[in-house]
């Protein structure tokens, strides 16, 4: 889980990584510290995160899903299947 605490609430992201893919389940934040950029923090973290490693991407988020898109990396964060 990624998670970062803002004004006392917490954000975070839910994924699962199983066979060379990290599949990203929930992107939550709260309404009290929303519309900061914190789901795409969230999100590019996670993208970082499975880049390190060498992990395939896929989602299961609407959110997760759109950020991706929008940075171009596809649901498998560029790499071949």
């Amino acid at each position: 889980m990624f998670e970062t605490v803002v004004d006392g609430h917490v954000a975070h992201l839910e994924y699962r990584e199983d066979a060379g893919v990290l599949t990203i389940l929930h992107t939550i934040v709260p309404p009290q510290i929303g519309g900061r950029g914190l789901g795409a923090g969230l999100v590019d973290a996670a993208l970082a995160y499975a880049s390190s490693l060498g992990l395939r991407i896929a989602s299961e988020c609407a959110y997760a899903t759109h950020r991706i898109a929008a940075l171009g990396a596809g649901e498998n964060g560029g790499r071949s299947p």
